[in-house]
C-alpha cells in the first residue's frame, strides 16, 4: 500500500478519536455553566470550542519555549504521551527477522487509538464521564505490549502518569471542598444579589476551564501522532523532547474543538445535575479549582483526566455545602469506570491487535 495512504489512514483514525474525545469530554467544559444557566447551551458550546482550540494550540508552544530554554520542569504533554511505548523505526530488523514496516507500525498505533475510541463511545452511550486519557494509555500500551512484549512499555513514564491520573481527582475533591468552605464563609449573610455576581464569574471560569482542558487533552492525541511520525522516520525529536509539528497541533485542536462544539449531552446531564444541584457559586468553584489542577499539570507535561478531575471537583464542592446534597449512588459507576478504564482498554487493544496480526501475519508476543 502507498505509504501516503497508510499515514493518512492513521491520522484519520487519530482525528476521529480526538473528535470523540472532545465530544465525550464536552461535559467537562459545559456541564456546570449549562446546569446553572450561567450560559445557554449554544453560547456554552461556542465558548468551549473556542477556548479549547486556543488552549491546545498555545500551551504546547509555551511549554516548548520553556523546555528549549532549559527551564526545569517545563515540557509538553505530548512528550509524556509519546514516550509511553518504545517503538522501533521503520526499516529496523526485528528479533523475528522481519523488517519493521510502516504497515506494522500503523497497526500498533491504529489499534491503540481504535480501542480508546470504542471505550469512549460505550461510556458516552451510558452517560459515564470516563477518562479519554486512561483509554488512550490503555489502548496504546495494549497493542504495544502484544506486539513486542513488556519491554516495549516504558514504565518510567507510564507509572508516574497513571499515579497522577489516580491522585488528581482526589486532590480535586480536597481542593474544591476547602475552597467551597472558604467561599461559603465569606458569603455568609450576603444578599442573593451578591451571589448573582458569581454568574459572571462562572462565565470567566468556564472559558478558563475550556482553555485548560484544551491545553491537556488537546496534546494527547498529538503526542501519539508524533510518536507514529518519529517511528516512521518522518519527524525527529527536538532536544530529546517529542514536540509535534504545528499542523498536527492545529489538526488535533480543530478536532477536539469540533467534538466539544457538538456536545456530549448524556454526560453533561450526569456531571451537571445528577451528582449535585449547583448554583452559580458552586459552578464557579468547580471550574476554578479544576482549572488550577489541569493547567498546572499541562505546563509540566503530565496528563490528567479532565473528566475525573471535574467530576470529583463537583463532589468536593457538594460535600462542602452539605454531605447529603451529593448523590453518592451516582458516583459509584464513575469511580468504577475510573478503575477499569486502563485495564479494559489494554485488554481490548491487545485482543484486536492479536486478531489483526494473525490475519496480516505480523509478529505477536509469545507467552
Amino acid at each position: 500500500m502507498d505509504p501516503i495512504i497508510i499515514v493518512a489512514i492513521v491520522i484519520i483514525i487519530a482525528i476521529i478519536f480526538e473528535y470523540l474525545n472532545g465530544f465525550h469530554d464536552a461535559a467537562n467544559a459545559l456541564a456546570t455553566a449549562v446546569s446553572t444557566r450561567a450560559l445557554s447551551p449554544k453560547k456554552a458550546l461556542i465558548l468551549g470550542a473556542t477556548f479549547q482550540f486556543i488552549g491546545a494550540v498555545s500551551v504546547v508552544n509555551i511549554t516548548m519555549f520553556f523546555a528549549f530554554a532549559n527551564i526545569p520542569f517545563f515540557k509538553p504533554v505530548t512528550d509524556t504521551i509519546g514516550k509511553l511505548v518504545a517503538l522501533p523505526h521503520t526499516g529496523d530488523v526485528l528479533q523475528s527477522g522481519q523488517i519493521f514496516s510502516l504497515e506494522f507500525l500503523a497497526l500498533i498505533v491504529g489499534v491503540g487509538l481504535i480501542s480508546a475510541a470504542i471505550w469512549n463511545t460505550v461510556t458516552w452511550f451510558f452517560g459515564i464521564p470516563s477518562s479519554s486519557s486512561h483509554a488512550l494509555i490503555g489502548g496504546i500500551c495494549g497493542s504495544g505490549f502484544m506486539a513486542f512484549g513488556i519491554t516495549a512499555l516504558k514504565f518510567s513514564v507510564i507509572l508516574p502518569a497513571i499515579l497522577l491520573l489516580v491522585i488528581s481527582p482526589v486532590i480535586a475533591i480536597l481542593f474544591c471542598f476547602i475552597s467551597m468552605k472558604f467561599l461559603l464563609f465569606i458569603m455568609r449573610g450576603k444578599s442573593s444579589k451578591v451571589g448573582e455576581k458569581f454568574k459572571r464569574g462562572q462565565i470567566f471560569s468556564s472559558a478558563l476551564f475550556a482553555f485548560s482542558q484544551g491545553a491537556n487533552d488537546g496534546q494527547k492525541t498529538a503526542g501519539i501522532i508524533t510518536l507514529f511520525l518519529i517511528s516512521a522516520g518522518m519527524w525527529d525529536l527536538h532536544n530529546g523532547i517529542i514536540y509535534p509539528p504545528l499542523w498536527v497541533i492545529v489538526l488535533c485542536s480543530l478536532a477536539i474543538a469540533a467534538g466539544i462544539g457538538t456536545g456530549g449531552w448524556r454526560i453533561i446531564k450526569t456531571v451537571g445535575t445528577k451528582i449535585f444541584e449547583m448554583k452559580y457559586i458552586h459552578g464557579f468553584n468547580v471550574q476554578a479549582g479544576s482549572t488550577a489542577i489541569i493547567l498546572g499539570n499541562s505546563f509540566i507535561g503530565l496528563p490528567v483526566s479532565t473528566a475525573h478531575v471535574l467530576s470529583m471537583a463537583v463532589v468536593g464542592t457538594g460535600a462542602a455545602t452539605r454531605m447529603s446534597a451529593v448523590r453518592w449512588n451516582v458516583i459509584r459507576p464513575i469511580v468504577t469506570a475510573w478503575v477499569i478504564t486502563i485495564p479494559s482498554c489494554f485488554i481490548v487493544s491487545a485482543t484486536i491487535y492479536f486478531l489483526a496480526a494473525s490475519v496480516f501475519n505480523f509478529p505477536v508476543m509469545k507467552f
